[in-house]
């Protein structure tokens, strides 16, 4: 124990070795473009055992011109809106007066299923909608990452090309988030609070670094890909040639602590000590990168797996920031 708490004392001032790349932005103004642009092609109701609630099952295109889908659950008495061009949501200030209370928009780890339909019940009792994707099938090798099976230096190499950023898997699952967050709000016809374990921790982050119209308030737990250039250090080398430089930009367009530098949303972060996917290390570079207002939970005896009290304080959490929120 003494080991983990030394250890946490040394990552509450980490910041990460490396800087956000100078053309982090113009990389993924593309993606953003095209997830403001996008819109539901299919809504299609399905049989509900609860009055309390509509469940519903969305289709939308995303950048790969791969179709997705994703859940949402509409708490009784709220209803869909009329698709918001992306120009009038960008250009607008405030939101149309029924959407004081945010959608939750949900993210799963990498390998792990959506969560259950009972399960998402949970914030609809709040008064919100909530949008769950259902995230695309992942390789063989990697259907065990939401237990922690793989390091963070394999997660890395796995879905990271230092070569080439833009075609890498971890860019289009980026995308992915990106056109879910921005449909769902123009479909819902109000902001967002994205949410996400592991990899979908990384995607609620970048949504949240990159539709600031569309994003209110952003949670993750154990993100993983935070500080990849030290994660893959042995890979693109320290900084010291013209080859090391060009493949440490590369690993950043895709690091979720280069993109906690654009949050300016209130985050919830959760990182467990014992998590060797998603090092405590990289969580701290990425929460002390949050220029915004932000907490942390901390917790010593877990390691890269969903932690109940952490979705308790969630409920919490939402509850008072979406009250200052709604009061602003």
């Amino acid at each position: 124990m003494r080991g983990l708490t030394q250890r946490l004392e040394d990552a509450r001032s980490y910041r990460g070795a490396w800087l956000r790349p100078s053309n982090f932005e113009s990389f993924w103004e593309t993606s953003v473009s095209f997830a403001q642009n996008t819109h539901v092609e299919s809504a299609v109701e399905l049989p509900s055992a609860t009055q309390a609630a509509t469940f519903k099952r969305i289709t939308f295109t995303s950048t790969d011109q791969t179709q997705l889908r994703a859940r949402i659950i509409l708490p009784a008495g709220v209803s869909v809106a009329e698709p918001l061009a992306a120009a009038e949501l960008s250009a607008s200030a405030e939101l149309p007066s029924s959407a004081k209370l945010p959608a939750v928009v949900l993210f799963s780890d990498l390998g792990r299923g959506v969560r259950s339909w009972l399960h998402l019940l949970r914030f609809s009792a709040l008064g919100m909608p909530v949008v769950a994707l259902e995230a695309r099938p992942c390789e063989a090798s990697l259907k065990d990452a939401w237990r922690g099976a793989l390091t963070a230096e394999e997660l890395a190499r796995a879905l990271i090309n230092p070569d080439d950023a833009a075609s890498s898997t971890l860019k289009q699952l980026i995308d992915d988030a990106l056109v879910t967050a921005a449909v769902a709000s123009r479909f819902l016809g109000r902001t967002t609070v994205t949410w996400g374990e592991g990899l979908g921790g990384s995607q609620a982050l970048f949504t949240a670094a990159l539709l600031p119209k569309e994003v209110s308030v952003t949670m993750a737990l154990n993100p993983l890909f935070a500080d990849n250039a030290t994660t893959l250090r042995a890979h693109v080398g320290c900084g010291d040639t013209p080859q090391s430089d060009a493949a440490i930009d590369a690993v950043g367009l895709l690091d979720s602590a280069c993109a906690a530098e654009l949050v300016r949303v209130p985050a919830l972060i959760g990182t467990a000590l014992l998590d060797q996917s998603a090092p405590t290390e990289g969580t701290f570079a990425l929460y002390n990168r949050l220029p915004g207002q932000k907490e942390m939970r901390v917790y010593p005896k877990f390691g890269h797996e969903r932690i109940n009290q952490f979705e308790n304080e969630q409920i919490n959490y939402l509850c008072e920031v979406i009250s200052g929120l709604c009061h602003n």
